[in-house]
């Protein structure tokens, strides 16, 4: 049987839940996953960051995806960018993505919230996700010259867990080296058990749902997302 917590209120947390987590990069493509707290169609710009504005720059690569419900408010999605003409992202270059929601309202689509919008509510009024004045998280492809690729490995990142957090460790590294495509962290691997990362995302469904355990997940779409 699911453990359940109390419900949160919602209204005092922001859209985004969880993320934005940059899942994948390749030079004609990007990936970034994010849980939100009600539907929406996400919308992913790649941009050069090396502008004052990035967010006014023509994006390199675009793409839009629509979120999947996991529960009542819990709803994910993994939105890809692709190139729309021949350029493409290269090694030792620092670039930024920006993200923007429409809500799916029952008339039609509802507001666009930015990046920012999305990430603050009464209970978080400031939230930062980048290392910069823009304000928008950045990443840098794995250098040409391997030697030079920076790996941080870890096992198991329990939330829920009384040992001491290392991941901070991560973030002062990449604080330090954020302007330097070379020197920042490449690559984070986390390869703890799946089993234990399954179930506490299950208990997230139950905190964040108002249904019965037993209908927290869509069992069939939940399937098909730890198969990609």
């Amino acid at each position: 049987m699911l453990e359940t917590t109390p419900q949160f209120d919602l209204a005092q947390l922001p859209l985004i839940l969880a993320g934005p987590i940059l899942r994948r990069v390749e030079p004609e493509s990007v990936t970034v996953w994010l849980a939100l707290q009600s539907p929406c169609q996400v919308r992913l710009r790649v941009i050069p960051s090396d502008l004052s504005a990035p967010s006014r720059s023509q994006p390199i690569l675009t793409g839009t995806a629509q979120t999947i419900a996991l529960g009542k408010s819990l709803h994910v999605v993994a939105v890809t960018a692709r190139a729309d003409r021949s350029e493409t992202l290269v090694s030792e270059v620092l670039y930024a993505y920006d993200l923007s929601f429409t809500r799916n309202v029952d008339d039609g689509s509802g507001p666009v919230l930015s990046l920012q919008q999305a990430l603050r509510s009464p209970e978080f009024p400031a939230v930062s996700v980048s290392y910069f004045s823009h304000g928008l998280p950045t990443f840098s492809l794995p250098p040409s010259d391997l030697n030079r690729l920076r790996i941080f490995h870890g096992s198991c990142r329990k939330v829920y867990d009384k040992g001491i957090d290392a991941l901070p460790i991560v973030d002062r590294v990449i604080a330090e080296t954020a302007n330097q495509p070379l020197d920042r962290p490449h690559h984070l691997f986390l390869r703890g058990t799946k089993f234990m990362e399954m179930k506490w995302q299950i208990r997230c469904c139950g905190e964040f749902s108002s249904w019965p355990p037993s209908c927290l997940v869509d069992r069939s779409r939940w399937q098909l997302m730890l198969k990609r």
